[in-house]
């Protein structure tokens, strides 16, 4: 019987422990998310659109000097 209390016990003890660490990889995985995408996605997506920008003003400009 003291070995059944005990196993309960420290089953629902590491059960606790499994669900604090996985909370905490989850919000550090979150943490990454949202780090990347402000210091990496969003200046590269800047510099796409500003390229892309700049193609269409360059067509823009040479169609324009044809008429």
């Amino acid at each position: 019987m003291k070995h059944l209390v005990h196993g309960v016990t420290g089953n629902g003890g590491r059960r606790g422990q499994l669900i604090i660490e996985y909370a905490l990889m989850f919000a550090v995985i979150v943490a990454v998310v949202i780090y990347a995408s402000i210091y990496v996605v969003r200046p590269s997506m800047n510099r796409f659109f500003n390229a892309t920008g700049r193609v269409l003003d360059n067509a823009t400009n040479e169609i324009t000097s044809r008429f």
